[in-house]
Parts: C-alpha cells; structure tokens; sequence
C-alpha cells in the first residue's frame, strides 16, 4: 500500500483525532433539553475558572440529575447507558477487579455476558483504559455508562 500515490492511501484516524470527532457534553444536554443555554454557558465559565469537568459542574449545581450526565456521557462515547442497582451486579464478577482499581476507574464490572467479555459499568469512559481492564480481568470488556453513585454501591462487592 505504501507505493501508492498519498492521494490514493486510506486515510487513517489516530486516537487522539477520533476522539475530537465526539460531540461535546454541552451540546448532547443542549439537545436533549437537560440544562439551557444560560445554563451551560455559566457551568462552562466554571470550567475555564477551575478547571473541573462540567458534569461535575452541573450536577453541583443540581442543574443535572446523575443519570442525565450518564445517558450523555454513554451517547457521546458511543456507548449503552445502564441503569445498574447494586443488587443487578454479579458479586462473583465485581470480585475479579480490585477495589483499588475500581475506584481509581470509576468503574465495576457488573456479569459477564455470553460472549465471554465481561461488561464493566464506568462512571466515565474518559477515565480509564480498557486494554488495561482488559489484562487485569483476563477477559475481553464491553463497556456501558452507569451513574457513579450506583457504581460506588456496587464496590462492596470488590475485594
């Protein structure tokens, strides 16, 4: 392929240029009606003050209920959104990942599905590797949005 004119090549997308193709967080909450213009426009002076995520912003600021940030957060990765309640997480496979890790992720893996992979609930995709859940679960992992809340419920479960 490489003795091909540039013109003619594939064009390739690096990590770092996909990830700019997402929409923003603003615009998913914008267009689904769960904050206003006004709104967004203070939480994202915040963001250039200090520095915080917006999410964190909008839910300090009660202009965000957890599980809209987490149906945004899951639509702008791409993502399923799941509605995880401690009692649907399978203890035997939220014990495979280390309550360290768990923590440091934001993250509980919840059963494995038929498959093999293991779906693991984040609070944030941004926030983690899934190559590395991958090495320490021994198993391939299918990511979804859960509410950060319901994920930390869920931790007793994590040795």
């Amino acid at each position: 392929m490489s003795s091909l004119p540039s013109q003619l090549r594939p064009a390739r997308l690096d990590p770092a240029f996909k990830q700019s193709l997402r929409p923003f967080l603003g615009t998913i909450l914008l267009r689904r009606g769960r904050v206003t213009q006004e709104r967004l426009d203070a939480a994202l002076a915040e963001v250039e003050r200090s520095g915080r995520r917006l999410g964190d912003i909008l839910l300090e600021r009660r202009w965000l209920y957890e599980s809209e940030l987490a149906q945004a957060l899951a639509e702008q990765n791409e993502l399923d959104y799941v509605d995880i309640a401690a009692r649907s997480v399978d203890p035997k496979v939220a014990a495979r990942l280390p309550r360290d890790f768990a923590e440091y992720f934001r993250a509980v893996p919840v059963r494995t599905m038929s498959s093999g992979a293991v779906m693991v609930a984040v609070a944030d995709p941004a926030d983690l590797d899934a190559e590395i859940l991958r090495i320490i679960l021994h198993a391939d992992v299918q990511l979804v949005v859960g509410e950060l809340t319901a994920i930390r419920q869920a931790w007793r479960h994590c040795p």
